[in-house]
């Protein structure tokens, strides 16, 4: 959350800054973290008194020391929020249960904070980070949380897989083998996984939770089932029996399920080969591609003190090696800076090409690549599965 990242949202009209309610900070660097503070008043300002998301909290989740710097500068500004703000710091290693229990940082700023142990070292394996959970844990629940957000209950969502209980008293763990495993309600969890860098970042995976199969009405009908209590039954895979006693099975109705989508968001990095390793598999990678280049920091060194141009080629082939290790369909370059590219006039095209070809290479044809930030935006490629139900009868099949 630098600077740009907050102007590229004021001028997004598909954002709606009053419903901005989870925040994920990859690491401490200035370019990651110092237009936070600004958003945090942004979306204060767009929740005016009164209105149903006045007081839904806003959630940050970040590296540490991410409580000392928003709570230093919030003080020092003497900043009031109209809506309470919870940090998450993920903390490599044993968090006590004192320590993960939300507590007030800063009152007139309506902060609170808490740690996160990785799920290796949670006795509860995932981090719940649905809000009617949390007012269950937390002692300041009639501040940190008097408004929700509902779930749709229509969205069909299917149980979400969720790690296992952690042992806190391990000690065979490093930091390289650790993932931060958030539920942020019935649809969504995220997964935080570290990278190789010169401070301590933060790689992200956001998994949509799997989807029943799509409900055909007119079909239903034509089986003789009307009734919409039914049709839940239906949608959750639990056969009804129509007005004559005949029993229609789902199959009949509706279509396989949907599995969920996963997305990655790798920053710029000196190796992000732990996020492929830890993340197992996405449908999208969005893969940083600004590196500085001083030939000083391992970046530099990683890139062989070589031009601009040079290293972006190489960050291009290493985010095309990250993709392929995960299996991803798309691969999105974010460039978020037009100037570090330094570039003479009409060869930003054909650096663009250049990358899209060398991580082709590594790639292969079967992945879609496309740069996106600083240059055209990426459009999601939706691929479309067959969703009709398998036993339909073939009478009614003119009904799908």
């Amino acid at each position: 959350v630098g600077e740009d990242t907050q102007r590229s949202l004021i001028g997004h009209t598909l954002v709606d800054w009053k419903r901005i309610d989870r925040i994920f900070i990859s690491s401490m660097d200035p370019e990651s973290v110092l237009g936070l503070p600004g958003m945090l008043c942004t979306i204060s300002a767009s929740r005016s008194k009164g209105h149903e998301a006045a007081d839904v909290p806003v959630h940050v989740y970040g590296p540490p020391n991410l409580v000392q710097f928003v709570s230093s500068m919030l003080a020092v500004s003497r900043t009031y929020l109209e809506m309470p703000v919870v940090l998450h710091e993920l903390t490599p290693g044993r968090v006590s249960e004192a320590d993960m229990e939300i507590k007030e940082v800063l009152k007139r700023s309506r902060l609170y904070a808490c740690k996160l142990p990785p799920d290796a070292l949670n006795p509860q394996g995932y981090y719940d980070g649905e809000l009617k959970s949390m007012l269950r844990r937390s002692a300041k629940s009639a501040e940190v949380g008097s408004a929700s957000k509902a779930n749709d209950l229509r969205a069909g969502t299917l149980p979400q897989r969720l790690p296992g209980p952690g042992d806190p008293t391990r000690k065979d763990i490093s930091i390289s083998n650790m993932v931060w495993t958030v539920r942020i309600d019935s649809e969504w969890v995220v997964q935080a996984s570290p990278l190789k860098n010169t401070i301590p970042t933060f790689g992200f995976k956001a998994i949509e939770s799997d989807r029943s199969g799509r409900l055909y009405p007119a079909v239903a009908q034509a089986l003789g089932v009307f009734d919409s209590k039914q049709y839940a039954d239906l949608k959750c895979g639990r056969p009804v029996f129509n007005e004559q006693g005949v029993e229609i099975r789902p199959e009949e109705c509706v279509g396989p399920n949907r599995r969920g989508r996963t997305v990655g968001i790798v920053p710029s990095c000196v190796d992000s080969e732990l996020f492929a390793r830890n993340m197992v598999s996405v449908d999208l990678l969005i893969h940083g591609m600004t590196c500085r280049e001083d030939g000083a920091g391992a970046a530099g060194k990683a890139m062989g003190g070589g031009k601009r141009r040079g290293g972006l080629l190489s960050l291009g082939k290493r985010a095309g090696a990250c993709a392929k290790a995960l299996g991803a369909r798309e691969l999105v370059l974010w460039q978020a800076q037009t100037s570090f590219l330094d570039l003479e006039e009409g060869e930003a095209d054909a650096l663009v090409n250049d990358i899209v070809d060398e991580v082709k290479e590594v790639v292969g044809d079967g992945v879609d690549v496309a740069l996106g930030g600083a240059f055209p935006a990426h459009q999601w490629t939706e691929t479309l599965a067959d969703e009709r139900p398998p036993d339909c009868p073939e009478a009614l099949q003119h009904l799908l």
